[in-house]
């Protein structure tokens, strides 16, 4: 049974071959525009996303569209505060001209170790466009952040990890010199149906699926890097999880869950699930968790309202229209307190583990659940130091 999950999508990906390439610098466009009490961080055409910090806290890690060649997806590093990228990572050239590819996951090591996970997709001469959607690679690499493509291969997906098929891995984050967290998913097309009466299924998106319940649609995995190799174990009790943030300095795990305004929390090694509280207001029915960011013992829920627009079965969920809010929730109490209100489609979000800062994605006035591309480009805002 097929089952969709907001956090992350695959940009749809039509044609590879393995490439690899140098690390090239080329002159960014973006920069910070002050806007009120936040920072606008970049300014792009197409939609800037999945933010995250790197292991020190000292840089931002985002995907984007690249402006050059918009069927690829790159990964850019910028400072907390703003200004242009200081590094960037992306297949160009006329040797990825056959070529779609995405880094779904990324992570940054204080002293430049880089894993990163890559899906590409290579065109197949004589079918239908809509059959080659599906990534035929999926990769996770490791290597030095000055030289991104000069990388070992440490797994290739899909794999079975105690019964669970896992073929897509996002929010990498390490843990230790060889060892990391991510949340692990399986990857599917879906049709995507039309609303307004009309029951065709005019294209395909992706969701993410592990079978068996509605609420199971991903889990927290741990990898272990020994030997050019990686073993991946899930951890225990989070079967289900949608997105995760690591809390309490790395002791616990908090988790977000298909169809629940809730939190979930589990110790880092698994075990018995707390049921933290309920994050989201309930200004309107229909409202989840669709980010979650935590520092020590305080978590930040982006929480938005969902819409089944589609007529048919399957139906198709999206965000529209309302109030998107950010939600303070502490640990110790389950009590959720209001941050603020943001006009727009927000989405996955990180908090610096430093200062309290708090980076999203906002853009447009509707969105795709799988991959938050709205009505208009979508950017990345700085909130400075609202979590104490």
């Amino acid at each position: 049974m097929l089952k969709w999950t907001w956090r992350r999508g695959l940009l749809l990906l039509s044609a590879a071959c393995t490439h690899s390439d140098s690390f090239s610098y080329l002159p960014p466009v973006v920069g910070p525009l002050p806007s009120g009490a936040d920072v606008r961080l970049t300014l792009n055409a197409g939609d800037d996303y999945w933010p995250s910090f790197t292991e020190d806290g000292s840089g931002i890690l985002y995907a984007y569209v690249d402006p050059f060649a918009q069927r690829h997806r790159c990964v850019g590093l910028l400072r907390p505060e703003g200004g242009t990228r200081t590094w960037e990572m992306c297949h160009r050239g006329v040797a990825y001209d056959d070529s779609v590819s995405s880094f779904t996951g990324f992570a940054l090591g204080a002293d430049g170790r880089l894993i990163y996970a890559e899906a590409v997709s290579r065109f197949i001469a004589g079918t239908p466009s809509a059959a080659n959607a599906a990534p035929q690679e999926i990769t996770l690499w490791l290597a030095d952040s000055a030289h991104p493509f000069k990388r070992t291969a440490l797994l290739t997906l899909p794999v079975n990890i105690a019964g669970t098929a896992v073929s897509w891995l996002s929010q990498l984050q390490w843990t230790a010199p060889n060892r990391f967290i991510a949340l692990g998913q399986y990857f599917a097309i879906f049709p995507h149906c039309a609303s307004g009466g009309s029951p065709a299924c005019l294209a395909n998106d992706t969701v993410f699926s592990t079978g068996g319940a509605p609420a199971d649609a991903g889990e927290v995995v741990v990898g272990t890097i020994a030997a050019g190799n990686v073993v991946l174990t899930v951890v225990d009790g989070t079967l289900g999880a949608t997105g995760y943030s690591l809390a309490e300095d790395g002791a616990s795990i908090v988790f977000t869950q298909r169809n629940s305004g809730n939190l979930y929390k589990v110790p880092i090694g698994g075990g018995a699930v707390t049921n933290i509280g309920y994050a989201p207001s309930p200004l309107r029915p229909g409202y989840q968790v669709l980010g979650i960011g935590c520092v020590r013992t305080m978590c930040v829920a982006a929480t938005d309202s969902v819409v089944l627009t589609a007529v048919t079965t399957p139906v198709y969920p999206s965000l529209r229209g309302g109030t998107r809010e950010l939600r303070l929730m502490s640990l110790a109490t389950g009590v959720a307190s209001p941050l603020l209100t943001i006009d727009g489609v927000i989405s996955s979000l990180a908090v610096s583990p430093l200062t309290g800062d708090v980076v999203l994605q906002i853009g447009g006035i509707w969105g795709h659940l799988q991959t938050f591309q709205g009505s208009a480009p979508g950017d990345l805002h700085l909130f400075p130091g609202i979590v104490k």
